[in-house]
Parts: C-alpha cells; structure tokens; sequence
C-alpha cells in the first residue's frame, strides 16, 4: 500500500514541539506529582500547536498523515493529541450498511493501544470514553475481546470493558452514535488513505479511497501532492477489469477536477471502458442511484461535467441517460418539451431499471433543491408549484417517487406551520394559518393528493396541539 513519507519541515516542526514540551515546567511536575491539573495545563500550552501541524499536512500533503500520526504517538509528546486521533482513525474507517467496519481498522487498534500504554493513561482515558465506545460499537465482538484481552494490565482491562454498550447491538443505536459522533468533526480535516499497488489492494482500500476524494472535493481542497496516485488509479489496466473500479471510476469522472492533461486521461479511460465492458452502464447507474439518494446539492454541475466527457459516438444508455439530463439542465424541468422528453426517455427502459431509477431520484433532487430554497413566507409559490408535482408523478407512476413528494411536502408544511404560529404579528399569523389550511385542504386531502387524512389535517390546525403528530406520516 502507497502512503507518502512525511516532509523533513513537519518532522522538525514535531522535534520543536518535543523539545519545548521536555524543557515546560508543567512535564517536569508532571514527572514529579503525575497530577490531573499539571496535565491539563500541558494540554493547553502545547496541543495547539500539534493540532496546527496536523491541520497543515492534512490539507497540503493527507497521505503524509499516517507517519506524522505515528510519530505523535511518541512517548515525548506525552499523549498529547493522541484522542483527537483515536477520532480520526476511526472515522476514516468504512463501515457498510449495518454500521460495521468493512475490516477491522489496524490503526484504531495501533493508536488505542499507544494509548493504554502511556504513563499518562489515566488522564487520556476521561476525554475518550464516547470514541471507544463508537470504535467497539464498530468492532466485531470478536476484535473487540481480543483487544482487551490482549491487555496485560486487569485495571485497564477493567476500564475499557465499561465501554462495551449493550444497547450498540441495535443498528438504529449504532447509526445514530455513529452520526452524532461524526457531527463533531464536521469542520475539522482529518481524510486520508493508502493507495493501491496491486489488484489485490485496490480490491480493499476502494471504498477507503472514494470517501477520501468526496471528502476533499466537498472541501474544495486541490488534489495536487497525490496527484501521480491518482493518474495510476486512472491508468492502471491492471484495475479496470474490477467490480470495485466502477465506483472508483464513478467518483472520478463526477466529483475530481484537476488539468486538462487529467481531464483527457480520464475520458479515454472512461470511454473505453463503455466500450470494452458491457456491465459498466449497469453498475455506473447503480453507484449513481447511491449517490442521489444521499443527495447531491449541485446535480446541474456534476451532469454537465459527465456529459463533457462522454464521447457522444458511444451510443449506449450513458449518452442517452445524460442527454436527457442536459436537456433538462438546459431547458428547465417545468417546459412541456421537457416533460414529454423524460417521458419518452422514461417509457423506453424498464420501470423498474436502474436507469429510470437514476432519473427519478434526479427529478426529485430538483424539486428538494427548489423547495429547500423555499421562505416560509413564499408558501403560495410553494402551493402553485404543486401542479408539477402532479405531472411528474403522473409519469413515474411509482409509490417511493410519490412519497418522496409526500415527505418534501410535508416537511416545508412544518417548517412553515411552526414559522407562523411564532410570528409576533397576531393578526398575520392567523391570516396565514386559514389561508394554509385552505391550500392544505385543496391539495392534500382526498380531494388532492391524498397524502393526509382530514382528521390528521385538522390535527395539524388545532390550536389545542402544540406539536404535530408524531404518526403523520409514516415511511
């Protein structure tokens, strides 16, 4: 596996830091008492400082990162830093759809056990109890015995054993620690990943690898000091004969910009490929589906560039799928013209395909970007648009497509709802609340849509009810 040897003005940076943090009155004391507070006040004088080194390498060199990480393990820095990056090992970890790691992460167990091995455990441990509980709640229960009792020590045994939640069994637990745990680290920059050398590797590290260009791409970071990584993950023939190259692939030729000379490589290789295997549509359209699930906040922009690099002499369901969606992007989705061409495009594959799923999902991340963008006060644009919402779902003629309709609508409904019941203006508020109950009425009742009863409608008016029912809508 590639990763790149750290820079010598990081690793004299580090050495500083060391040395400043050896020569501290604080490590002294702490050498002398080995007290809580002298700790702290090491932490605050000094980890600043290798936060600040971390964040540059992570931002001008990230595959540099394993190395400076494992030099902060060093006993020296006093396990300074060393949960913040507990937290980063962990998140950089993939975890499949039951929130599980895809393989145990080497480097949780490489930096959890620096841990339990610091003379300054005891005062590392009270700032990591929810990462290892995130990190075991990933784990297997198998690693996860192994691993303590790997652990010579009973009272760190002890202490990490606390960790092990029952209640982490349940999927729906492990998602939402796994989410709200990651909501910490939004703003910080921490991705990385090894590189492939052979087949083998590529077969492992692929999903590793795609979380690190979206993550870089989103951040709007250039991907100039791995630049030669990705021309080999390009251009490497040895990988175009993978499953696991499709999604690669997919990520590449949607989400990275780099030079000309990248941009052609990579349309070669793309084009080629559409024409070399027959299960590239296939399986592009099943990672694309992924994708606009999740949601994507710039189709426009991403179905443009795609488009661009289609050799347009391929006739295959590629080109025809991004046509439409050109066609779309350029005319607008509410025209006539519009319409009748994704219905034609539409009836001419399978409802069912992967393709009119793909078309679907894009439609309806149009309407989610249009409506997102929607103030409470511009609810009669939002019930005026409503007759868009109908054509469309006159054409998919497809229950998800229809609840998904459902869940936008009702959503902007709410935001709207709890907007006007807070507005200090009296009189406006109850202007506002009949005029939405009409509009409700009119295109959600039986008479409408059919998305809500009467009585869940009159549920949502009450004036007795000051939060929405719970069982409005279920999916």
């Amino acid at each position: 596996m590639r990763v790149q040897p750290l820079d010598d003005k990081y690793k004299m940076l580090l050495d500083k830091i060391a040395l400043a943090i050896e020569k501290s009155p604080e490590w002294g004391q702490l050498l002398e008492h080995e007290d809580e507070e002298t700790y702290k006040e090491l932490r605050k004088k000094f980890e600043p400082y290798l936060a600040k080194v971390h964040h540059a390498v992570a931002v001008e060199a990230p595959l540099q990162l394993f190395e400076l990480e494992d030099l902060m393990l060093d006993d020296r820095f006093a396990g300074l830093f060393l949960p913040r990056i507990l937290a980063y090992t962990i998140l950089r970890g993939s975890i499949n759809d039951n929130y599980k790691f895809v393989r145990p992460v080497e480097r949780f167990e490489k930096v959890l056990r620096a841990i339990v091995q610091s003379p300054n455990f005891e005062f590392i441990v009270p700032r990591i109890g929810q990462t290892i509980e995130l990190g075991f709640a990933l784990s297997s229960n198998v690693w996860v015995n192994n691993f303590i009792e790997s652990i010579t020590q009973p009272r760190i045994q002890k202490s990490l054993q606390q960790y092990i939640r029952l209640k982490y069994k349940e999927l729906r637990a492990r998602k939402s620690l796994y989410h709200r745990y990651k909501r910490q680290f939004k703003n910080y920059i921490y991705e990385t990943t090894p590189f492939p050398e052979n087949a083998r590797e590529f077969a492992l590290l692929y999903q590793d690898i795609i979380h690190f260009l979206k993550a870089r791409q989103s951040r709007g970071l250039n991907h100039t000091s791995y630049i030669l990584e990705l021309n080999a993950l390009v251009q490497s023939p040895a990988y175009h004969e993978l499953d696991e190259y499709i999604p690669v692939l997919y990520t590449l030729v949607n989400y990275i910009t780099y030079d000309d000379s990248f941009e052609k490589s990579l349309a070669d290789v793309f084009n080629a490929l559409r024409k070399k295997r027959k299960d590239l549509s296939s399986k592009y359209f099943e990672e694309h589906l992924k994708n606009l699930q999740e949601g994507i906040d710039d189709l426009k922009k991403l179905d443009e560039r795609v488009y661009k690099l289609l050799d347009k002499n391929i006739k295959d369901d590629l080109l025809a799928f991004y046509e439409v969606m050109h066609f779309i992007h350029t005319e607008g989705y509410l025209k006539e013209a519009t319409i009748d061409a994704i219905n034609t495009f539409y009836q001419s594959n399978p409802m069912l395909s992967e393709i009119n799923e793909s078309l679907r999902m894009a439609v309806f991340n149009l309407f989610r970007q249009y409506v997102d963008q929607l103030k409470e006060e511009d609810y009669k644009e939002f019930f005026e648009f409503h007759t868009h919402f109908r054509q469309y779902i006159d054409i998919f003629q497809k229950e998800t497509f229809r609840n998904s309709i459902k869940k936008l609508c009702y959503d902007y409904l709410r935001r709207t709802l709890l907007y006007y019941r807070r507005l200090e203006d009296v009189n406006k508020s109850k202007q506002a609340m009949k005029e939405l109950k009409r509009l409700v009425k009119q295109w959600y009742s039986d008479q409408g849509f059919g998305f809500f009863k009467d009585k869940e409608i009159n549920a949502l008016f009450s004036t007795k009810r000051k939060h929405f029912p719970i069982n409005l809508l279920e999916y």
